[in-house]
């Protein structure tokens, strides 16, 4: 039996699978260098038994499931970083206690002076979406990366702390978070025409509010009150460079996701929760290998990049067949009494009726036969595969 003392209870709850998520957790990581704009979203994989920490998200396809934050290129959808949600007393991070590169010791009392620009740098944000996001980004802070994330994680001391760590990032925000001006959450739908904006400025972050069907309030920290547009239906629409920005960057996880529903390993019936997370995890694997795949092979889609994976892995495991049951051999030559020589079989590999009537073919695998080959006593069809057994081994 598996001692659980000292362990956290996400670990318990994970202890079957989580040997399999650290490791591709750091293979993800090391084998693949993401693109400057990189997206924080969750998702869900289906399931409606009984598990103790299944989430309901009515806007995903599964709605109900095992739900993992990830990290996903906008891209490609490449999977970098991620981990299963087990519940609200769970930690986000990998359970070792770290130290914030840009916090001093306490213990270490010198009397050298500390730098201005260290000083000034804002603290990590405490609450918990942040603590997801900086689990997840952490390898990537101070790289100049761009973090598009939606209103669940956003808000102005993320955002800012983030700037601090050289990473831009930007995405929709809910109006009732902390720091976020008063003016902007007093602003009411009826008080603003639609097209019309609104925007506030604090240093390197800026909010704006826009009116469309309804108040769209977006956080940026390197946008600076751009406004493009898009042609629709014949029809040029005056939109914020942040919202135009967004809507082509935020589906890096529901693009890996959309991608995945094409090839649905993990869709099996009758299977524990953990055999479908460890399926599902197979598949993202395929996936991000196409992606390094198609990195330097643009010319090659998903369904033939995963039927040449299969081709190949087949060939590596594949045991070697051997010419043992050739169809004729001559053993001698006999004189007919027509005159006309004729050779006789090595062996009895002759057609006779099976046990079975409705046996597979052990050939073709498809059809089925009441047919075998008396020599090998294997079931075979008299059209093609008996030929092709014989000759092609």
């Amino acid at each position: 039996m598996t001692d659980l003392r000292g362990l956290t209870c996400a670990q318990k709850k994970l202890r079957k699978i989580q040997p399999v998520l650290d490791h591709l957790n750091e293979k993800f990581g090391k084998l693949y260098i993401p693109k400057q704009n990189i997206a924080i979203d969750e998702s869900l994989l289906k399931w409606h038994g009984r598990l103790s920490f299944a989430q309901k998200i009515a806007t995903k396809a599964a709605k109900v499931g095992v739900k993992s934050y990830e990290l996903c290129e906008s891209d490609t959808g490449y999977l970098w970083s991620f981990f299963v949600y087990t519940g609200k007393d769970a930690k986000t991070t990998d359970g070792k206690d770290r130290q914030d590169e840009n916090e001093q010791p306490d213990s270490d009392l010198t009397d050298e002076p500390v730098s201005t620009s260290a000083s000034s740098m804002p603290p990590p944000p405490t609450n918990a979406t942040a603590q997801i996001v900086q689990s997840l980004a952490k390898p990537l802070l101070g790289l100049g990366y761009t973090l598009i994330m939606d209103n669940f994680y956003n808000s102005p001391l993320l955002a800012r702390y983030l700037k601090s760590q050289k990473t831009d990032c930007f995405g929709t925000l809910r109006v009732n978070r902390e720091f976020v001006p008063e003016a902007i959450k007093s602003l009411a739908k009826t008080e603003m025409r639609v097209g019309e904006l609104v925007q506030t400025f604090s240093r390197d972050v800026s909010i704006v509010l826009w009116r469309d069907t309804n108040i769209v309030a977006m956080i940026s920290t390197f946008h600076e009150g751009e406004v493009g547009g898009k042609e629709k239906y014949g029809r040029y629409k005056y939109k914020p460079q942040a919202v135009l920005d967004y809507n082509i960057s935020m589906g890096g996880v529901d693009r890996k996701d959309q991608l995945l529903s094409a090839h649905p390993i993990e869709r099996s019936k009758n299977m524990a929760w953990y055999k479908k997370v460890f399926r599902r995890l197979l598949n993202v694997s395929i996936h991000n290998a196409f992606v390094i795949f198609k990195s330097r092979n643009t010319n090659i889609t998903n369904r033939a990049f995963r039927r040449r994976l299969a081709d190949e892995m087949i060939a590596v495991y594949l045991p070697p067949r051997v010419n043992c049951n050739p169809l004729v051999k001559t053993r001698a030559i006999i004189q007919s009494p027509g005159g006309q020589k004729r050779p006789i079989l090595q062996g009895n590999h002759f057609i006779g009726q099976g046990p079975s009537k409705n046996a597979r073919c052990h050939w073709c695998r498809k059809s089925r036969s009441k047919y075998i080959c008396k020599q090998c006593e294997v079931t075979l069809c008299l059209e093609i595969c008996f030929e092709e057994y014989h000759t092609k081994y």
